[in-house]
């Protein structure tokens, strides 16, 4: 969180007024000396600092995955062990439903069933951030978030799962500037209101955001958004 933002100008998730440049993903998701060239977008109060504790969450809810890359698993021995010592109420948050479960490709994981409320709003901030930052404009219309790796529902059997297939299928490339934390790519078609999004954590949990009821193989000639 950062207090650099321009006078007068719009925050990127609602109207109020800009007072700080908000990081996307929040930097907690990033760890120590992985936090070079990270995008900032404008932001009043609300939508920066007062999510900090949800942005914890759901940071701490993808590290404990069991497929993490070594940037996850640097910041799960590091940072967050250090939270959970530090906010046992954090920690009884995170682990209170702790389960087994598979993901799409039928691999065996150890999961935490999230506060689904709270995870979808970081990911909708982070869409809205991405958004704002490839096109300058706010998107604030509803979106489905799609999850690949958590089993709200039987991903392999659900459409849900052919909606990445066919953003791979696309070859649309990665942005980021540390991709081996976070990585997006960012498509777009003339069939469409506003961009389908596609994010990923530690190369282990990927979440795609689309507009409310577009499917993505209704595209025509999508195409995608450079992702710098």
């Amino acid at each position: 969180m950062t207090q650099t933002a321009n006078a007068h100008e719009t925050c990127y998730a609602c109207e109020e007024e800009s007072t700080t440049d908000e990081h996307v993903p929040a930097e907690c998701f990033f760890p120590e000396g992985s936090r070079k060239d990270l995008i900032k977008v404008p932001s009043c109060k609300r939508h920066n600092n007062d999510t900090s504790n949800d942005d914890e969450y759901v940071r701490n809810l993808i590290a404990t995955q069991a497929e993490n890359s070594e940037a996850g698993l640097t910041l799960l021995t590091g940072k967050v062990l250090r939270g959970f010592v530090h906010s046992p109420r954090l920690k009884a948050a995170t682990f209170e439903t702790l389960q087994l479960a598979r993901t799409a490709t039928d691999t065996p994981v150890l999961i935490f069933q999230p506060i689904r409320s709270r995870l979808d709003s970081v990911m909708l901030k982070i869409y809205r951030g991405i958004a704002f930052h490839v096109t300058r404009h706010q998107q604030l219309r509803p979106m489905d978030i799609h999850y690949r790796d958590l089993k709200f529902n039987d991903l392999r059997e659900s459409n849900e799962y052919g909606l990445f297939k066919m953003m791979e299928k696309e070859s649309i490339p990665w942005g980021g500037s540390v991709q081996e934390v976070f990585r997006f790519r960012v498509c777009t078609g003339s069939a469409i209101s506003q961009p389908i999004i596609e994010i990923e954590f530690y190369r282990c949990f990927a979440v795609l955001m689309s507009p409310h009821d577009q499917l993505l193989h209704n595209l025509e000639k999508p195409q995608g958004i450079p992702s710098t």
